[in-house]
C-alpha cells in the first residue's frame, strides 16, 4: 500500500469505509465522483463492494441509489453557492478557468461576489452565526484574523487529493485550506538606467542607484515585506528585524526624493518607464504589463537569487456553510493544472503547486519553489510595532 499514489490511497480508505457502512450508497458515489473517478467507473467500484443496487434497483423500487438516479442528479435544481474574491483580471479568470467548469461538473450555481478583503471580514463577522458565504479568496493577512475568531473552518485534506501536490510554502500547518497562488513581489527596473540585471534584492542597494529607487511605505503590504525580505539578507528576519531597519537606513540615499516611499501604483510604473525612477519595488501584477508593452524599456526577474515574497491568495472555507463537501470539491479543482496554469498564464499568480509552467512563462512568472514561507500570524502580530519603529528609525532619520 506504501506504493500507492494519494488518490488510490484514498480510493482503498473510501472503498474500506463504506464496506464498513460508515455512509450511504448514494455518499460513496459523491465522493468517488470528488475524486476523480467517471460515474460508470465508481458504479463498477460500489458493485465490486457486493452492492449490485449500484448498477440496478429492483424495478418501480424507486431507489434513489442506483447509479441510474446518480447520473439523473445533475439535471435537477442546482445547489446554490456564494463565493467572495478577487475582482478585476484575478477575478475574471477564476469566473471563467474555475467557477464555470465547477458549475456544470457539480451541478451548483455559484453567486461570485467581487470584493475587498475588509469587506469580506465584514460580511464574515455580521453572519458569524448563520452564514450566507460558503468560501472566499482572500489575503492570508486577514485570513489570520478570520482563523482567530473562529469565521474559518479547517479542512479534511482527506477530500481534496490534489493537496499531494502543494509545495510546503503554500500549505497551512494548523490544517486550514491552503493559499492557491501568490503575486511576486518584485523589482522593476528601467534598463537605460540600470547597468547590469538585477540578480537579487542585494542589487538595490547599488550606488548607481542613488536617489532612483521606490518602495511603499510599510503600511502597504509589498513595501512590509520588502522590510521584512531586507532583514533576511542581512542576517535577521521575522524574529529579529534590526538588520531590516539598519539596512534601509543604508538605503537611504538610494530613495528617491519625491516617491521613496509613495506607492507601488501605475503612476510609479509610467515613471519607471519614463527613467524619472531607476528600480520600483512593486509586484507582478504590475510589472508584467508593463514589460509586456512592446519596446518597453522596463524589464524584471523571474528568477532573484533569494526568491520572492508573497502576496498571497488565501482560500477559506466559511464556518457554518452548509455545502462542506462542495467546497472541498472546490478546492480540489482549484488546484488542479488546468486551473494553476491559467491563474498564472492570465492572472500572473506563482502556482501554489508543483504544476510545470511552459518554458515562456516560467520566464515571466515565479515558480511556486521561489515563493518564501512566512508566518503570518506573527508578522500579523509585529505589525503595529515596526511601523512604529519605521516611522522614528528610518523616515524621521537624517
Amino acid at each position: 500500500m506504501n506504493n500507492l499514489s494519494p488518490q488510490e490511497q484514498a480510493t482503498v480508505e473510501l472503498v474500506q469505509q463504506y464496506q464498513r457502512r460508515r455512509f450511504s450508497r448514494r455518499d460513496f458515489l459523491g465522493k468517488a465522483l470528488a475524486l476523480g473517478m467517471t460515474l460508470p467507473a465508481a458504479a463498477s467500484l460500489l458493485a465490486a463492494c457486493g452492492d449490485n443496487t449500484a448498477t440496478s434497483a429492483p424495478a418501480n423500487s424507486g431507489a434513489a441509489t442506483s447509479a441510474t438516479t446518480a447520473a439523473a442528479a445533475p439535471s435537477g435544481p442546482p445547489t446554490k453557492m456564494i463565493v467572495m474574491g478577487n475582482g478585476a483580471v484575478l477575478g475574471d479568470t477564476l469566473k471563467s478557468e474555475l467557477i464555470a467548469p465547477f458549475e456544470k461538473k457539480y451541478n451548483t450555481k455559484i453567486e461570485y461576489v467581487v470584493s475587498q478583503t475588509t469587506e469580506q471580514l465584514t460580511r464574515l463577522r455580521a453572519e458569524k452565526d448563520s452564514p450566507t458565504v460558503d468560501f472566499i479568496f482572500t489575503g492570508e493577512a486577514v485570513a489570520v484574523t478570520m482563523r482567530g475568531e473562529g469565521l474559518l473552518e479547517k479542512m479534511d485534506a482527506a477530500k481534496v487529493p490534489n493537496m499531494s501536490k502543494v509545495v510546503d510554502a503554500f500549505k497551512n500547518d494548523a490544517g486550514y485550506a491552503p493559499i492557491s497562488g501568490a503575486y511576486a513581489n518584485m523589482p522593476l527596473w528601467n534598463k537605460a538606467k540600470v547597468s547590469q540585471p538585477l540578480t537579487g534584492w542585494a542589487d538595490l542597494w547599488r550606488p548607481e542607484l542613488k536617489e532612483g529607487v521606490s518602495f511603499p511605505d510599510i503600511t502597504n503590504t509589498t513595501g512590509l515585506l520588502f522590510l521584512i525580505l531586507a532583514a533576511q539578507i542581512n542576517g535577521g528576519g521575522i524574529d529579529n528585524m534590526d538588520p531590516g531597519f539598519a539596512a534601509m537606513v543604508k538605503l537611504k540615499p538610494n530613495f528617491h526624493p519625491s516617491t521613496g516611499w509613495a506607492g507601488i501604483g501605475s503612476d510609479q510604473v509610467n515613471l519607471t518607464k519614463q527613467g524619472d525612477i531607476s528600480a520600483l519595488v512593486t509586484f507582478i501584477g504590475l510589472a508584467r504589463p508593463a514589460k509586456e508593452e512592446q519596446g518597453s524599456p522596463v524589464e524584471f526577474s523571474a528568477s532573484l537569487k533569494e526568491g520572492y515574497p508573497p502576496s498571497p491568495l488565501t482560500l477559506g472555507i466559511v464556518k457554518g456553510t452548509k455545502n462542506l463537501d462542495l467546497v472541498h470539491n472546490l478546492i480540489n479543482e482549484v488546484l488542479t493544472d488546468n486551473v494553476q496554469l491559467a491563474l498564472a498564464s492570465k492572472a500572473s499568480v506563482s502556482p501554489c503547486t508543483t504544476v510545470k509552467l511552459p518554458a515562456d512563462l516560467e520566464k515571466i512568472v515565479p515558480a511556486a519553489s521561489t515563493m518564501q514561507k512566512l508566518d503570518w500570524q506573527k508578522i500579523a502580530a509585529a505589525r503595529p510595532g515596526w511601523t512604529e519603529r519605521w516611522g522614528k528609525e528610518v523616515i524621521a532619520k537624517k
